[in-house]
């Protein structure tokens, strides 16, 4: 468990120096200590708010209140933060099957072992992903949409001319990546040691770290478990060996989440201070 704490505390780190990186392009100064508050915040609000899309806003519409920083300039570095993230996901895969490739030695990723039993995940998240796109769309002439799409694009030209920057945050969204799939991973080996190479099995933890961020559930609770039955139904485990694996990984996110709530309260406080303080 001490493990999966710290790996997990690693990744929440990672993820704000990949939100420095955002905001630094988008020319809005925030001190990191700051940002390692907003990280285990928007921890917080990502298990409360159904995952990250609601989490992201809730942590940026705070921050944006607390600091005096317009809301779509926030929300704007987040969503490239969160497209660093994606990114970082594929590079995993991708490294996944470089690996695969160079080792004579493993012969099925393990593909044809799944079963069909979760299948239903697949169309799940499919009509989650069009739902949000078709919401997006219908309101994209709303006058916050419009200031949102704007910085978003303003930032991202500032990155293009950055792209050692770029590089940077793409490399942070992998490695944080791979500290989500090793938590995974080791809550799996905590229940039992899979009989077939774990190497044939390392592409879908960061299919069901997605799947688990689509927002149907608290802290992905099912959609996890789901998604991990159905892509490692023949790694050597029980049905009910991985939901149990799945619901460690759900402790440790409880875990860090709950460390959010005093800091949230201490933030907060301090805001109203200030505000109590402030001539009118």
């Amino acid at each position: 468990m001490w493990l999966g704490m710290i790996v997990f505390g690693l990744f929440l780190l990672l993820g704000a120096l990949r939100w420095r990186i955002a905001l630094q392009a988008s020319c809005l100064s925030v001190p990191f200590p700051v940002l390692l508050r907003a990280s285990l915040i928007g921890h917080l609000f990502n298990m409360v708010f159904f995952g990250p899309v609601g989490g992201d806003l809730a942590k940026t519409a705070a921050y944006a209140r607390w600091h005096k920083y317009q809301l779509h300039d926030l929300l704007a570095t987040a969503v490239i933060d969160r497209s660093f993230s994606a990114v970082g996901g594929v590079l995993v895969l991708i490294a996944t099957f470089v690996v695969y490739l160079a080792s004579p030695a493993s012969s099925t990723l393990g593909l044809v072992h799944a079963n069909g039993d979760g299948y239903w995940l697949v169309v799940l998240a499919a009509l989650a992903i069009v739902a949000i796109a078709v919401v997006i769309y219908r309101l994209r002439s709303r006058p916050f949409l419009e200031q949102l799409f704007s910085a978003f694009w303003e930032t991202a030209k500032q990155l293009k001319r950055a792209p050692a920057k770029i590089i940077t945050a793409c490399l942070l969204g992998f490695v944080g990546q791979v500290f989500v799939s090793f938590l995974m991973l080791i809550c799996l080996i905590a229940i039992t040691y899979p009989d077939t190479a774990c190497l044939d099995y390392l592409w879908a933890f960061p299919l069901i770290a997605a799947t688990a961020a689509i927002p149907l559930s608290v802290g992905g609770a099912g959609l996890r478990e789901g998604a991990a039955m159905l892509l490692l139904g023949g790694c050597g485990a029980a049905s009910e060996q991985i939901v149990v694996a799945g619901l460690l990984v759900l402790l440790v996110y409880v875990l860090w989440g709950l460390i959010g709530i005093p800091i949230f309260i201490w933030e907060e406080t301090r805001h109203a201070q200030t505000k109590r303080r402030t001539p009118r």
